[in-house]
């Protein structure tokens, strides 16, 4: 079976969100695309396929999306779609499931900092109350759409970060 259309998706999709510690090559993403192509076509919990779908976005992220009300997604297909993760992080030698990173926009760019370097960095100005950041945890695709990216002052990151 094919991966499903985005669009497709109702709202109430399940989302992961898979965020690296650098930016990912153009080759990179290019294999990371094929690679979730291939894996969500295949993907399914006791021999039945799960509606889904998965991308690279703004080359850091890898996100996988499943509607969950067709077939849910049970511990042994998400720790497939893990472990495909884990191969990326050393296929690429990259972290992807380093979850005390921080990924915000300076100017339009994207950067990624480690809890304690982000807390320095709004000390010191440079990520201030209106600074977007990804907020990784968001848990369908609603929210994947309107909540992923936000500015830091309504985010769980700013009761983390010490000023």
């Amino acid at each position: 079976m094919a991966m499903t259309n985005y669009n497709d998706l109702p709202d109430n999709c399940r989302v992961w969100i898979y965020q690296s510690d650098r930016e990912f090559t153009p080759d990179e993403v290019s294999d990371i695309k094929v690679r979730l192509g291939d894996f969500v076509s295949n993907w399914g919990t006791h021999g039945t396929q799960l509606v889904a779908f998965a991308d690279v976005y703004h080359n850091y992220f890898i996100a996988f999306v499943v509607d969950e009300e067709s077939m849910k997604a049970t511990g042994c297909s998400i720790d497939a779609s893990v472990h495909l993760i884990q191969d990326l992080e050393r296929e690429l030698n990259l972290s992807l499931l380093t979850r005390t990173n921080f990924a915000y926009k300076d100017n339009g760019q994207i950067k990624v900092a480690a809890q304690d370097d982000f807390s320095e960095l709004v000390k010191n100005g440079v990520v201030s109350d209106e600074t977007i950041i990804f907020d990784n945890l968001v848990k369908n695709k609603h929210d994947f759409e309107e909540k992923w990216e936000i500015p830091f002052e309504k985010s769980w990151h700013k009761t983390l970060v010490t000023k």
